[in-house]
C-alpha cells in the first residue's frame, strides 16, 4: 500500500494566500493588474508625470543657449567715490568682435548699435531694447562729456529660457579734470630790439590738474611754434625745465636736458598714477619748475612766437574712444619782439 503524506497547516494557509493573490489580479482590484482600469490610469498618470519631469530637465540641459534679456541694468559711478553714481551719462551697447579691443570698437564708426540709455539720477542705467542676448558677448561703452569714456566687454552667461532682469554690475570713470594755468599770465613778451649774438630768458611755469576729484588722462606736453610768421629753424638754441621744489611731471630722461629737439616734434608725456594702461594726472601731479630758454637774436624777427602746450588723451587735439574732447588745451605763449 502506497504512503500517505499529510499536509501541514502552514501549507494549507500559505496556499490559500497564494490564490486569493492570484483571483486579486486577474479581477483588477490590485493598483497595475491588467483588469484594473482604475489602478492602471493612476500608476500610468504616475509615470507620464514622472516622465514628463525628467523631459523637462534634460529639455532644460540641451536647451541653454542664448535668448532675449529684457531689461539689462548698468551702474555708472565716480571712480574717486564709488557710492556716487552719475547721472547724465550715455551707455551704448554694441555687438563684439573677438578679434578687436573694446576700445577699438567703441572708436569704429562702422560699429553696430544693440541698445542705448542714460543713467539716472543714481547712476543707473536700464537697457530694454529686448535685443540683448544671454550667451552672448557684447562692448558696452560708457561716455558723456564730463567724463573719460570706458568700453568694456561683458557676456551674460547663457540661459534656457528669456531672462526678465539681469544686473551687470557696475562701471567706474574718471571726471575730466583741467590743468592748472602755465603762468600767472597767458604771454611772455621776449624784446629782443637791439640785441645780438646768443640771449636767454627765464620765467616759471607750474604743470599739474586743477579740480579736485577729478583728473586729466594721459597728460602731454607739447612745444610748437606759430607758422603764421615762420620761426628759424636755428633760432631757438636750447630750452631747458628744472624744478623748484620736490615735485617732478617730468621724465626723468627729459629734467634739467635740452628740450629743443621736441619743438613741432612728438608730445612729451607726463607722469602721474597709473590705471588700466593709462596716465592720469591729479591735483598732487603738480611740480614747478624754471624754464631756460636761449635764443639767437640774430635769428629772431618781430613776430616769432614759441607755445609751451598742455593737452591730454596723449596728444594735442587728441579726441576719446566716444570721439569728444575732453581737457581744455592749456597754452602759454612766448612772443618775441624786435
Amino acid at each position: 500500500m502506497a504512503e500517505r503524506k499529510e499536509i501541514s497547516g502552514t501549507t494549507i494557509v500559505l496556499l490559500l494566500l497564494v490564490g486569493a493573490a492570484a483571483l486579486l489580479w486577474f479581477s483588477g482590484t490590485v493598483p497595475g493588474a491588467p483588469g484594473n482600469q482604475t489602478g492602471n490610469q493612476t500608476a500610468s498618470a504616475g509615470y507620464i508625470e514622472r516622465t514628463k519631469i525628467i523631459e523637462r530637465v534634460v529639455q532644460t540641459s540641451t536647451n541653454v543657449g542664448s535668448y532675449p534679456v529684457l531689461n539689462v541694468q548698468l551702474k555708472v559711478v565716480d571712480k574717486f567715490n564709488t557710492d556716487t553714481g552719475i547721472s547724465g551719462v550715455t551707455v551704448e551697447v554694441f555687438e563684439d568682435d573677438p578679434t578687436k579691443s573694446a576700445e577699438a570698437i567703441a572708436s569704429d564708426p562702422m560699429h553696430r548699435l544693440v541698445d542705448s540709455g542714460t543713467t539716472d539720477a543714481d547712476g543707473l542705467v536700464q537697457l530694454t531694447s529686448g535685443w540683448i542676448m544671454s550667451g552672448k558677448s557684447y562692448v558696452y561703452l560708457v561716455s558723456g562729456s564730463d567724463i573719460y569714456a570706458v568700453a568694456k566687454k561683458y557676456t551674460i552667461p547663457a540661459s534656457s529660457d528669456t531672462i526678465d532682469m539681469y544686473p551687470i554690475g557696475t562701471i567706474e570713470v574718471y571726471r575730466v579734470g583741467s590743468f592748472k594755468p602755465l603762468s600767472s599770465t597767458t604771454t611772455i613778451t621776449v624784446n629782443a630790439t637791439g640785441l645780438s649774438g646768443v640771449q636767454y630768458v627765464e620765467f616759471d611755469i607750474t604743470i599739474g590738474e586743477a579740480e579736485a576729484g577729478k583728473v586729466v588722462k594721459d597728460p602731454v606736453m607739447y612745444f610748437e611754434t606759430d607758422t603764421s610768421v615762420p620761426m628759424d629753424p636755428y633760432a631757438i638754441k636750447s630750452i631747458q625745465l628744472t624744478p623748484t621744489g620736490t615735485k617732478n611731471v617730468l621724465p626723468d630722461y627729459i629734467v634739467n636736458t635740452d628740450m629743443k629737439k621736441y619743438i613741432d616734434k612728438a608730445p612729451i608725456r607726463l607722469m602721474g598714477m597709473s590705471d588700466d594702461g593709462h596716465i592720469y594726472m591729479t591735483m598732487t601731479h603738480s611740480a614747478e619748475y624754471t624754464v631756460t630758454l636761449q635764443y639767437d637774436a640774430d635769428r629772431i624777427v618781430n613776430g616769432n612766437k614759441l607755445y609751451i602746450k598742455l593737452d591730454d588723451l596723449g596728444d594735442i587735439n587728441a579726441r576719446d574712444i566716444d570721439g569728444g574732447l575732453k581737457a581744455p588745451t592749456q597754452v602759454l605763449t612766448i612772443e618775441f619782439v624786435k
